[in-house]
């Protein structure tokens, strides 16, 4: 799961920011999506998948483990950001600024 907020450079918060937060695991790239709330805050929760496909007296023999996870986050009137979070424990949090878009 990865947690945080989204606000502008004044620090308010940034409310319906879409946000995206892509991973790499045995399956491939994946996304997982969701939108800031009226305080600026998100929660985007994301199952990733370990199974390797090889077995191990009868279990799974796999090692992956998702260290890091790109974010992605978009609002109109604000440019794009993008950067990435360290996971621990599948777990990661995060405060983006975004900054005004060019007129």
């Amino acid at each position: 799961m990865v947690t945080g907020h989204v606000a502008a450079v004044d620090g308010q918060p940034i409310a319906n920011a879409g946000v995206a937060v892509s991973w790499s695991d045995v399956l491939g790239g994946r996304v997982a999506r969701a939108t800031s709330g009226k305080d600026g805050s998100y929660s985007v929760e994301f199952r990733a998948s370990t199974y390797s496909g090889q077995r191990l007296l009868g279990g799974d023999a796999c090692e992956h483990r998702i260290k890091s996870a790109a974010v992605d986050v978009i609002s109109e009137a604000y440019r794009p950001a993008h950067v990435m979070v360290n996971l621990e424990n599948g777990h990661a949090q995060s405060q983006i600024i975004l900054q005004p878009a060019r007129r």
